[in-house]
């Protein structure tokens, strides 16, 4: 009997393992536990439809709409910054109410006033909490407070296949390329005007590019397709 039991868990644990289907995090956001599988679904606390972030007048509007929200408790705002080329852990800085049970379209906004002067650069991303204290995170978005329409910095092509060029910023400038958890992807030195980069061998999707000096900081985004 001791065995049967033991063999059950185990499929239940293999199904649940490579037919995952919603996961929850811890405070990280980078550890995950499953609930549920392809055979037994379990409805996502919410459908986000849009999440972004704009500088106004030295505040941050923080905006983001849901299509439909299941069981869903508040909203947290959390923020990193940059400070020496490292970002910072993640901090909270407020939250909004969710609507519980909704199947129309929500529209929820954020306004950070706490921005330090020492740095323009900033990371948002946004915390779902169900009643049950089950939580889930999406995927980060950066926010570049300076006034840097008129950067002579050009990334192109863009977007590309993972190999594309930074042409114009400062040598010796910080470079830092992220993914969308925050991951830094590279960490280095601006050689030369024109830098050849490659991340064929990264995944498809957004990445966050970074370059700071003591006469700019900007943030770019770029997206690979192969």
């Amino acid at each position: 009997m001791k065995k049967i039991q033991l063999l059950s868990i185990f499929m239940l644990f293999v199904t649940c393992s490579f037919s995952q289907i919603y996961s929850v995090g811890n405070d990280d956001g980078f550890a995950f536990n499953c609930v549920g599988s392809v055979d037994n679904e379990v409805p996502l606390p919410i459908e986000l439809v849009f999440f972004d972030a704009k500088c106004n007048n030295g505040k941050v509007n923080i905006n983001w709409t849901t299509a439909t929200e299941t069981n869903n408790n508040y909203f947290t705002i959390e923020k990193a910054e940059w400070n020496n080329g490292i970002m910072e852990k993640w901090n909270v800085v407020g939250t909004v109410n969710g609507a519980g049970n909704s199947n129309k379209i929500l529209y929820y906004q954020f306004i950070d006033n706490e921005l330090p002067t020492a740095t323009a650069a900033f990371y948002y991303r946004l915390k779902q909490t169900d009643f049950d204290g089950k939580f889930e995170y999406f995927d980060i978005v950066a926010v570049d407070c300076n006034n840097n329409d008129f950067s002579n910095i050009n990334i192109y092509p863009n977007p590309n296949n993972g190999n594309f060029i930074i042409e114009g910023a400062e040598v010796n400038a910080n470079l830092i390329i992220l993914n969308l958890l925050g991951k830094q992807i590279i960490n280095q030195k601006i050689s030369s005007i024109k830098t050849e980069i490659d991340l064929s061998n990264s995944s498809n999707g957004i990445y966050f590019i970074q370059i700071s000096s003591e006469k700019e900081s900007i943030i770019r985004k770029i997206s690979i397709n192969q």
